[in-house]
């Protein structure tokens, strides 16, 4: 082999170590191996189920990763079915007091981690200054969660919860039909038996027999009460015929009182005036000479006319129209 073949190996060997070595730094840098090298404070959170949960699942904060599960799950002394997870949480990462810890799950392979929710008391974004809430400060250290300190952690329903909760209300409905059932059954034997839908057949039809009368004798009554209008509005004629009457006969009572009134009159006029006919309404003489006038025509004519009547003395007339004292 030559001096210059020797070179060659020697300068694709250190090609390769030092790929071997950036890929080894990028693998530590970038994969969990390299997690060691960061700093991080501990949490330890109290779970009352961490089923799925390993060492070195992730840590979520809003969607990303802040941390890893530093060791498996723990029973807690003394509280049968709470575990304690113990968490790192990167050291720039800094959780607001009041922040929920759950347990989640994602992926097609149901891959559990922790997710951790900020509080609702603190406000993160100065923009807003109609936002009342409290500012987050990270500074502010009784805001921020403190290294070493015990919480309290929740877990979501997972796809189990859910079907044994969803067994449990099957079973629930299916109590529920098997009531139903039974109440139907009860219904079908008591109520709608041969002899009550008899009876309902019956109703029914007494019910139709009734409308069909009613409809009968409403257009019955529609006649009657186009009759009853025909009747009013021929009364209303009537009476405003009456009232032309009564019209008529008020002008000829006020014509008739208008006759009596001259009628009055003319007696007065004839008794106290003076004449021939209230000498012969005022004096009884004359009257009766006059009567003897017309006797004697009657029975003599005018051709043949003779005083044949007995006339009346002057002492009895005046005896006559003069008034007793």
């Amino acid at each position: 082999m030559t001096n210059q073949q020797k070179g060659l190996e020697i300068k694709v060997g250190l090609f390769v170590f030092i790929g071997l070595i950036i890929i080894a730094f990028m693998a530590i840098q970038f994969g969990r191996v390299g997690q060691g090298l960061s700093e991080f404070y501990l949490l330890t959170v109290k779970f009352p189920n961490a089923s799925g949960i390993i060492k070195n699942a992730e840590v979520h904060l809003a969607g990303a990763k802040v941390g890893v599960v530093a060791e498996d799950p723990q029973a807690v002394s003394g509280q049968i079915g709470y575990v304690s997870v113990k968490m790192k949480i990167r050291s720039d990462i800094k959780l607001p007091v009041g922040s929920y810890f759950q347990i989640d799950s994602s992926g097609m392979m149901g891959e559990k981690f922790v997710e951790i929710t900020p509080a609702d008391g603190f406000k993160y974004d100065s923009s807003n200054p109609a936002d009342e809430r409290k500012l987050f400060d990270p500074a502010n250290p009784k805001m921020v969660i403190a290294p070493e300190t015990k919480l309290e952690g929740y877990q979501m329903p997972g796809l189990s919860d859910l079907t044994s909760k969803g067994d449990e209300n099957m079973k629930k409905l299916a109590a529920t039909l098997d009531e139903l059932k039974e109440t139907l059954q009860k219904i079908q034997s008591g109520v709608l038996n041969d002899e009550n839908i008899g009876n309902l057949k019956e109703s029914f039809a007494s019910i139709k027999t009734s409308t069909d009368n009613i409809a009968k004798a409403s257009s019955k009554i529609d006649g009657i009460v186009s009759g009853a209008q025909s009747a009013v509005d021929s009364a209303k004629e009537t009476f405003s015929e009456a009232k032309q009457t009564m019209t008529a006969i008020n002008g000829a009572t006020a014509d008739v009182r208008s006759v009596i009134a001259s009628s009055q009159t003319v007696l007065k006029a004839a008794q106290s005036g003076q004449g021939t006919v209230p000498m012969l309404l005022g004096n009884r003489e004359v009257a009766d000479n006059l009567r003897a006038v017309i006797a004697n025509v009657r029975k003599h004519g005018l051709l043949f006319y003779r005083d044949s009547a007995p006339a009346s003395t002057p002492v009895a007339a005046d005896a006559r129209a003069k008034p007793k004292n």
